[in-house]
């Protein structure tokens, strides 16, 4: 089969990989919307290959990927570069400020955001999406401060500000599994 070739289709790997790094210049927070979403809904798609419950949900995975690119992505993107322009000047006092800013301010809204909006995007309502809160932030926060202190140490110490959303999508791959795993549970905490 032969199809017709657009000139705005890539047609190889590293003309995909030239684009996606024009746009990261270009259109940053496209960018980092696009690559939310993909690593996100990956992450929650691998968690279900590996710890299979009844059978694969496209829409978790959906719902994950689209928190990812509409929400992660823009915010992401604007917290990690006013964090870098609050505590500047490198060295480890302003690193482990913005690390510190990171898991007390902007940890809980993350997760308090993605539970409250996997219960708006199930159609369960405000009210479940509160009780969800409920029922994951606190050992949800707890396994957070296990795994992102020292994530953020490196990223925030070593990585160029506009690479760091990609740096934590990477990361949220196993941890957007644990996620997608936590608000399962806290799913089934409320239906009892």
């Amino acid at each position: 089969i032969n199809l017709p070739r657009s000139e705005h289709v890539p047609r190889s790997l590293p003309s995909l990989l030239l684009m996606f790094s024009k746009l990261a210049t270009s259109n940053p927070i496209l960018y980092k919307c696009m690559t939310s979403f993909c690593l996100w809904g990956t992450g929650d798609a691998l968690a279900q290959l590996a710890f299979p419950e009844k059978g694969f949900d496209a829409g978790r995975t959906f719902r994950n990927a689209a928190f990812g690119g509409a929400f992660f992505g823009p915010v992401g993107h604007f917290w990690y570069g006013g964090i870098a322009k609050a505590l500047s000047g490198g060295g480890i006092a302003a690193t482990a400020g913005q690390v510190l800013l990171d898991q007390i301010v902007f940890a809980p809204i993350l997760l308090s955001s993605l539970f409250f909006c996997q219960a708006l995007m199930e159609g369960k309502g405000a009210a479940e999406g509160k009780q969800r809160i409920s029922n994951a932030l606190l050992p949800s926060l707890q396994m957070n401060w296990t795994v992102w202190p020292a994530v953020q140490a490196v990223n925030l110490s070593v990585v160029p500000v506009q690479h760091r959303v990609n740096v934590v999508n990477l990361v949220c791959i196993p941890w957007t599994g644990y996620l997608g795993w936590k608000n399962t549970q806290a799913k089934k905490e409320q239906e009892k």
